[in-house]
C-alpha cells in the first residue's frame, strides 16, 4: 500500500510538473479561456460526471454484456467516473494472474501488465477546469538538459511530500521511478483533429488529453490488449464524447 501511495504521489508531482511547464503566462488572456464555458462544465460534479458518456454510446463499446458499473469520484476539481463491466475470459485472466503471482514468489517468469491482470474491461474519464488554450496544452518536447532540470525539481519535490517512512520504503527507487515517469512523459504524441488540441500520454496504460474550450478531458481505455489499440478507442470514444 505504501508503495503504491508513493507512485500515486510521484505521479501527482509530475502532472504538476508538466502544467506548471506549459501554462500561459497572460493572466488576462488565462481570464478570458475560463469565461468561455462550454456544454462540459455541467459535468463537473460527481452527480454528473457519468452522464458525459450517455448509456446509448457506451453501449458501442460493452458488445451486448449490459449496463456498466459506473463510479464517480472528485479529486481537487478534477471529476472522473469509471465505467466497468465483465470481461468474457475473467476467469481464464484469474487464473493466469494467480499462476503468475506464485511464479513470482519462487522466483520465476515475467511480471504481468496491468493490462494482463484486468478481469473487467474499463473506461476511465476526467474532466476538469482549464486555463490553457490550444497553443499551450500539448507539453513541448524537452530537451536533454530540460529533462535533468524536470527531474532535479521532481527528486526535490518527493522529498519534501514523501513522509520518513514512505522514503525508507522507497529508497532509491522513488528517484529512479521520478525520472523514468519524466522521460515517458516525454513522449507525448499530438493527436490532431480531436476537440481544440490533443495528446496522447504513455504514462500509466496510456490516456488521451483533449482540450475542448474551457474544460480537459482524459480518456483511459482498457479495452484493448495493447496500449496502441486503446488510443484508437481513447480517440472514437472523445469524438463521441465531443459530437
Amino acid at each position: 500500500m505504501i508503495k503504491i501511495i508513493i507512485c500515486i504521489s510521484l505521479i501527482a508531482l509530475l502532472s504538476a510538473c508538466s502544467r506548471e511547464s506549459t501554462a500561459p503566462n497572460n493572466q488576462n488572456h488565462l481570464d478570458a479561456v475560463a469565461s468561455n464555458n462550454t456544454k462540459f462544465s455541467t459535468f463537473l460534479s460527481e452527480a454528473q460526471i457519468c452522464q458525459i458518456l450517455e448509456a446509448e454510446k457506451i453501449a458501442a463499446y460493452t458488445a451486448g454484456q449490459g449496463e456498466p458499473e459506473k463510479a464517480a469520484s472528485s479529486y481537487r476539481e478534477t471529476y472522473t467516473c469509471t465505467y466497468t463491466w465483465p470481461r468474457p475470459d475473467a476467469e481464464e485472466r484469474q487464473q493466469k494472474v494467480l499462476e503468475a503471482t506464485m511464479a513470482s514468489m519462487r522466483g520465476e517468469g515475467e511480471r504481468l501488465s496491468m493490462r494482463e491482470r484486468m478481469t473487467d474491461y474499463q473506461i476511465t474519464i476526467s474532466a476538469r477546469q482549464s486555463k490553457r488554450n490550444a497553443n499551450t496544452f500539448v507539453p513541448q518536447v524537452l530537451t536533454e538538459a530540460q529533462i535533468q532540470a524536470q527531474i532535479e525539481t521532481a527528486k526535490k519535490r518527493a522529498a519534501e511530500r514523501l513522509t520518513d517512512e514512505q522514503k525508507a520504503v522507497a529508497g532509491s527507487a522513488a528517484d529512479d521511478m521520478v525520472e523514468r515517469l519524466i522521460r515517458k512523459n516525454n513522449e507525448n504524441q499530438r493527436v490532431k483533429g480531436i476537440g481544440d488540441a490533443a495528446y496522447w500520454s504513455n504514462l500509466s496504460s496510456g490516456s488521451l488529453q483533449v482540450l475542448a474550450g474551457d474544460i480537459e478531458l482524459s480518456i483511459s481505455p482498457m479495452l484493448a490488449d495493447s496500449k496502441q489499440a486503446d488510443m484508437e478507442n481513447a480517440k472514437q470514444i472523445a469524438v463521441t464524447i465531443l459530437k
